[in-house]
């Protein structure tokens, strides 16, 4: 083999460079659109999760009343009866309820991320690299 790029492989170089060339200008507008549905799409995801966080709260405020409410009652009742079978089986109902209060987490949303062409696609124009080899070993 000699150390030269022929003819038919230019050729050949050529036609798939150009290949490479399109199929970044789509990944480029695929990126684009991409970014650009990012905006609305966020809007709405957001709308959503404040709404849910609205009703999560609420449902908090509900369950602290009836454990609030539930832990004052128990701690009007006799030290005989809280560790009686039925104290005990109250106080554990109490702990489940404050359990779930705990767990009552707001959701939240990470920054979207955009993409970048040239991130992805190591920020370098391959095809021109490819198109600025030399035919040959120090051939200028």
């Amino acid at each position: 083999m000699a150390f030269k790029i022929t003819q038919a492989d230019a050729k050949r170089l050529a036609d798939a460079t150009q290949e490479l060339r399109t199929g970044r200008r789509k990944v480029e507008d695929a990126v684009r659109e991409y970014n650009e549905a990012l905006g609305p799409a966020r809007a709405g995801l957001e709308e959503s999760v404040a709404a849910y966080n609205e009703k999560l709260g609420a449902v908090r405020k509900v369950l602290e009343d009836i454990q609030s409410g539930a832990q004052t009652e128990f701690a009007t009742k006799s030290a005989k009866w809280q560790v009686s079978d039925r104290g005990e089986a109250v106080q554990t109902w109490i702990e489940g309820i404050e359990s779930v209060i705990d767990d009552l987490d707001e959701v939240s949303l990470d920054e979207p991320t955009q993409l970048d062409v040239d991130d992805m696609l190591a920020g370098d124009d391959l095809a021109g690299r490819i198109e600025g080899l030399e035919q040959e070993p120090g051939a200028k």
